[in-house]
């Protein structure tokens, strides 16, 4: 035990600069903090026995010679107390691993005072994900509040230190026009000296503070990447700001050629370019111009130092990614790891209708997680992006349970993973740009520097759960305790947990339309339920009852679900009402937290509590809203199939509930500004207020009570619909985390060629159709899983995939789901399975 009552001896072997340096500085600030005497010395030998710390790289002499033989593996963290009297052994395999092992006994001190040093346990930790990064756009001029703030970068960069990202990526020209392409805004390029953007005093401001980002960065342990998204405005919504751009692709391809070797050569802190390949960045068409890419892959490999490259999966052909797997750079792909959203925390079951018709264009069949890039062997390492802007941008976010199901998907043929920042587009791009002005129209709300600031929680779960997901509990949980004190903690980490579920949920089973710029699942209404009153009128004739999930393999949209409903023919899908149970449940549990919070004194006066008792506020009636809506669509939808008067009432009555629901949303959401603007390109959903909505709603009453007076009288008593109600909360069990029906010892690897023998146990035969096996490559271009029956056996129930399909070029993906005589469905593993990190099982197949 180290003795808070003598001095401590620091044996500090540790570099003085970069990350190390940053690791050490925040360790002693804990300890002055708490007015402990230390001494600092740089040789054991003469360090005093008893009362040590000593800290250091994993190859230092002394610390190598106590773990016998140290991993070399990068990144990792080493802490144990060693020896009698102990020393504490503070160290890391290189500097990053050093800096995390500082800062994890930097937390413990500030979360338990000297103690800390004493409760740490032994810990021997490595990044599950060697890439774990964060996102930041740059969308016009008014970012330039934080792009040229020195605090800022102080901020954020730490931040991301403290929780484990070792990535930044700087994107620019997202859908905007400013910094379109980047280079006129930062270096002159040779040749082209009427290519026009600012000021030379503005390019070199530019250029330097670029520079400083990168050293930074580099400071706190991060890589420093640059994404180039346009090479020139694609939408008629952008406004060119750059003067005599080339309009030829091949002349454009040159002055965008020069302009990354000329980039690279001023700014030596990028450490890697991010490239959008597809239409989107402004030069060819539905097939990308692959002559212009190899003309930016050789720009980079021209560099005089090693650039990474990152060459975004949309829209690239196998050729340029050949060409650039040939390059000699170090490359990786990212993709997109739910469309443009946060959904569900595993990939795809299979792609939307959209991009299943379309798998000859590579903007659509790679527009989406891995596509067919799980080929082996593989082309080049995944590198999954979470849109997290589309559904989890304005309400504050985190769920560990979800974070580290999501960190466990990204290794599945991956390198790690990008989240994009808190309030990402926040002014929208750059010609929706006003002035400055906070999310918040209560002044009450605003006294924070930076507005992100409470969005901490998602930073410490994607990020150290993105490290390693055994990541103990305690890391977020001594946060909430020294940000709210003991009492409220725990409630407000269940309530986070429980509406950090809610919007993934939305996205998964719901999505009216694509992109996100046309999708907002936290300003939405989902759609009319007649598609004519829709306040969006880029959904078309997509009502809320005929929208298509975004996953369609694994969830029944509406409409879809009562078609096979009433011909007795329901497929093995998590069924609409299955899923209006999840959100009563979810809704549930934040309000159960939120009313005991409400009884602690004195806790109404945290800003930050105020701030996220909002958020919890709104997802919760999220859930409900949709909740109700989805039942109002499924009786709509029985009605006009059948002519039930009764259940048009049934619709009606769902559906005024569901009105309420919004109605609380234009409540609580009153104390956010009117006008909310996170718009880009030619966005029709990304602003505006949850009251400019709500006059679809209305529409959607008035026609539902119309419909109901012109049919005889149908009218529900008041003890019919109270009963209804009643019915609508026990359809189906509350919750996904029901006792399972299946269990199974399923292998994780095979042999190619050879049929694969599956079983799922049961305790008694099952009512109803016989469960099937469902199984894929893990390739989603093939489309649906195939299915096949399975066989009563001894223990249970059998199937054998043939050998012919187990092939060496793929893994396997297999779940098995069975419909009751009841039309009930059940999914195994299925989502939020306590032992399945996804609701399929992966074979990897050799």
């Amino acid at each position: 035990m180290l003795n808070a009552n003598i001095p401590l001896t620091i044996i500090d072997t540790c570099p003085d600069t970069g990350p190390a340096g940053y690791g050490k500085k925040r360790l002693l600030d804990a300890l002055k903090s708490l007015e402990c005497r230390f001494d600092i010395v740089k040789d054991i030998d003469r360090a005093d026995p008893e009362n040590r710390i000593y800290i250091g790289l994993a190859d230092d002499p002394f610390i190598r010679e106590i773990l016998h033989e140290p991993s070399s593996a990068p990144e990792g963290v080493i802490i144990k107390t060693v020896g009698t009297p102990s020393t504490l052994m503070v160290s890391g395999t290189d500097a990053r691993g050093l800096m995390y092992a500082l800062l994890e006994m930097a937390q413990h001190l500030e979360a338990e005072g000297f103690n800390g040093l004493n409760t740490v346990e032994d810990m021997e930790e490595f990044p599950e994900n060697r890439v774990r990064g964060v996102d930041r756009y740059v969308m016009g001029h008014l970012d330039n509040a934080w792009f040229y703030s020195a605090s800022f970068w102080q901020y954020f960069l730490s931040r991301l230190a403290e929780n484990r990202f070792n990535r930044f990526t700087l994107i620019l020209g997202f859908d905007t026009a400013y910094l379109t392409p980047p280079y006129p805004f930062f270096v002159n390029v040779p040749g082209f000296s009427r290519v026009h953007a600012v000021s030379e005093q503005e390019r070199q401001n530019n250029l330097n503070q670029l520079r400083q980002i990168g050293t930074l960065c580099h400071d706190f342990g991060l890589e420093f990447f640059l994404g180039t998204w346009q090479q020139t405005p694609w939408t008629a919504a952008q406004k060119n700001l750059v003067e005599n751009l080339p309009s030829d692709e091949q002349d454009l391809a040159e002055y965008c050629a020069g302009g990354m070797t000329a980039l690279l050569k001023a700014c030596d802190t990028i450490d890697g370019i991010q490239l959008r390949v597809n239409f989107e960045a402004g030069v060819g068409s539905q097939t990308s111009n692959d002559a212009f890419w190899m003309r930016i892959v050789d720009a980079v490999k021209a560099a005089s130092r090693p650039v990474a490259l990152s060459i975004r999966a949309k829209g690239m052909s196998d050729n340029l990614l050949a060409y650039a797997r040939g390059s000699g750079l170090k490359f990786e792909v990212p993709t997109k790891h739910w469309c443009e959203h946060t959904g569900l925390p595993y990939h795809l079951t299979r792609m939307r209708t959209e991009e299943i018709n379309n798998l000859a264009n590579l903007n659509h069949s790679r527009r989406y997680s891995y596509a067919d890039l799980l080929r082996k062997p593989q082309q080049a390492e995944l590198l999954y992006r979470l849109w997290n802007y589309g559904s989890t941008c304005l309400f504050t976010w985190g769920d560990p349970d979800f974070a580290r199901r999501f960190s466990h998907s990204c290794q599945m043929g991956g390198s790690g993973f990008e989240i994009d920042a808190a309030l990402s587009l926040r002014y929208g791009q750059e010609r929706l740009q006003r002035e400055p002005r906070s999310i918040y129209d209560e002044p009450g709300l605003t006294s924070m520097e930076w507005e992100d600031e409470r969005h901490w929680f998602r930073y410490v779960v994607y990020g150290r759960l993105g490290y390693s997901t055994k990541t103990s509990a305690r890391v977020w949980q001594r946060e909430f305790e020294k940000r709210f004190g003991p009492e409220a903690a725990p409630l407000l980490e269940y309530a986070y947990a429980a509406s950090g579920k809610v919007m993934p949920l939305i996205t998964a089973v719901h999505m009216p339309v694509h992109p996100s710029q046309l999708y907002w699942p936290e300003m939405s209404t989902g759609a009319a339920l007649f598609a004519e009153h829709n306040f969006n009128t880029r959904y078309g004739m997509v009502s809320y009852g005929s929208t298509e999930p975004s996953d369609p393999g694994l969830f029944y949209g509406i409409d879809a679900y009562v078609a096979d409903l009433n011909h007795n023919n329901v497929k093995g899908k998590y069924t609409p009402m299955q899923v209006a149970g999840w959100f009563k449940h979810l809704a549930r549990d934040i309000h159960c937290s939120l009313e005991k919070l409400a009884k602690i004194a004195g806790l109404s006066g945290n800003l930050e509590y105020r701030q996220a008792a909002v958020d919890l506020h709104m997802n919760a009636h999220f859930a409900l809203y949709h909740a109700w809506k989805i039942s109002a669509a499924y009786h709509l939808a029985q009605y006009l199939q059948g002519e039930d008067g009764a259940e048009l009432q049934r619709a009606l009555a769902c559906m005024t509930v569901a009105a309420k629901q919004w109605d609380a949303l234009v409540e609580v959401g009153d104390v956010f500004h009117k006008n909310l603007e996170f718009g880009i390109g030619e966005s029709t959903d990304r602003h505006g207020h949850w009251r400019d909505r709500k006059g679809e709603i209305e529409k959607d009453l008035a026609r539902l009570a119309g419909m109901r007076d012109a049919l005889p009288d149908t009218s529900l008593s008041g003890d019919e619909i109270e009963r209804l109600f009643k019915t609508e909360d026990i359809r189906v069990p509350a919750c996904w985390v029901e006792t399972p029906r299946f269990q199974a010892g399923w292998p994780s690897a095979c042999q190619a060629g050879e049929a694969l023998t599956l079983v799922v146990e049961t305790d008694a035969p099952l009512a109803g159709a016989l469960p099937q096996l469902r199984y894929r490559h893990t390739n989603q271009m093939e489309g649906e899983f195939k299915t096949m029956d399975m066989a009563r056996c001894e223990k249970g129930y059998r199937a054998v995939i043939p050998g012919a399909y187990v092939d060496k070029a793929w893994d396997l993906l297999v779940y098995v789901t069975h419909v009751d005589s009841d039309q009930q469905v059940t999914v195994f593993p299925g989502i939020y399975h306590p032992e399945y990190p996804a609701p399929y099982h992966r074979i990897i197949v050799t």
